[in-house]
């Protein structure tokens, strides 16, 4: 059991730091695209950790009532939902796109 947590665990990290690290490399053809310049390009970069900040309480206390196994899957569920829907938002405009980082993070 101990092993299959860990390869789980393994498994998200290294899905959660390939969604974090594609945004640093498609920012720069985004921003391009869609105009925007390097102030705004940054918060976009840096919206991400407002929501990281803001959901690691939320995340401990759901993992303690529901286990670390459940919260795990959907938090590496709703990463990489949002990190599909990135594009989408940034079609959409510059608060759909914040929203997805925040809800991202």
């Amino acid at each position: 059991m101990r092993r299959y947590l860990v390869a789980l665990c393994a498994v998200s990290v290294v899905i959660c730091y390939a969604d974090r690290s594609n945004i640093s490399t498609a920012v720069l053809p985004m921003a391009e695209h869609f105009g925007w310049d390097k102030a705004f390009t940054g918060i976009v970069l840096s919206s991400f950790f407002g929501g990281y900040a803001l959901t690691q309480v939320l995340g401990g206390q759901l993992a303690d009532k529901l286990g670390g196994k459940a919260v795990l899957a959907a938090g590496v569920s709703l990463w990489s939902l949002f990190t599909a829907f990135t594009p989408a938002a940034a079609a959409g405009g510059a608060a759909p796109l914040l929203a997805a980082r925040v809800l991202l993070g």
